[in-house]
């Protein structure tokens, strides 16, 4: 039951990161100007 929480905590972590580097890949570009829109 322990290790059931710990992985809940490590997804819950991994998807922040995911979100982050999603943020932070289109602030990227969008600073850049790079026509690259159809990402969504």
């Amino acid at each position: 039951m322990g290790s059931a929480a710990v992985i809940e905590q490590q997804n819950q972590r991994s998807a922040k990161m995911r979100v982050m580097i999603t943020l932070l890949t289109l602030m990227t570009l969008s600073a850049c100007d790079v026509p690259f829109v159809p990402l969504i």
